[in-house]
C-alpha cells in the first residue's frame, strides 16, 4: 500500500471513530434501550463504551427496555466497566422485567459476565447468571459495591 492510498484510509478511520463518539449522550446518564449483544447504539456494550470515552461526563448507566431484557455478551463485546466511580443501575425503567446478563450462550473461554476494572464502581439491581466458564462479576478495582443483585449459576 503506497502513501497516497493510506491517507484516505486513515481519514476514513478517524471520521468513523468520531461518528461513534458523537452518538454518545451528554450529561451524566447513558440509557440502554435494547438488549443487543453487539456494540450498537443503545446497547449495554455501547453504553459502557460511552462511559469510558476520554473526557466523558457520563457516570451512570440505566436501562429502559420495553421488550426482552436478557443480554448475552459475546466474545467480541465483553462487558467491562473502566470508569472510576461509575454506577450501573439495573432497575428497568421500561417495565420490561428485570435486566438479566446471561452467559448461557457461551461467549468464549473464561468469559466473565461483568468485569469491573476501576475503583469505586457500584453495580446494583441486575441478575447475572450462567457464566460457567468465568465469573458472574469479576472485580479488580478497589472499593466497588455490588448490591441488590441476583447472582446465580456462575463459576
Amino acid at each position: 500500500m503506497n502513501k497516497l492510498t493510506r491517507i484516505p484510509l486513515v481519514i476514513s478511520l478517524f471520521i468513523s471513530g468520531m461518528h461513534a463518539m458523537a452518538q454518545c449522550p451528554n450529561g451524566t446518564i447513558v440509557t440502554v434501550i435494547n438488549n443487543s449483544s453487539a456494540n450498537v447504539n443503545g446497547s449495554f456494550a455501547w453504553a459502557l463504551d460511552c462511559l469510558d470515552n476520554v473526557g466523558s461526563t457520563l457516570t451512570t448507566v440505566q436501562f429502559n427496555i420495553n421488550g426482552a431484557t436478557e443480554i448475552q455478551p459475546s466474545a467480541i463485546n465483553l462487558l467491562s466497566v473502566n470508569k472510576a466511580g461509575a454506577t450501573i443501575e439495573g432497575v428497568n425503567l421500561g417495565g420490561g422485567g428485570p435486566i438479566v446478563i446471561d452467559g448461557g450462550n457461551p461467549a468464549g473461554p473464561s468469559t466473565n459476565g461483568l468485569l469491573i476494572s476501576s475503583p469505586n464502581v457500584t453495580v446494583q439491581d441486575l441478575t447475572i447468571q450462567n457464566f460457567t466458564s468465568g465469573r458472574g462479576i469479576n472485580i479488580i478495582g478497589n472499593g466497588s459495591t455490588v448490591q441488590q443483585n441476583i447472582i446465580k449459576a456462575n463459576l
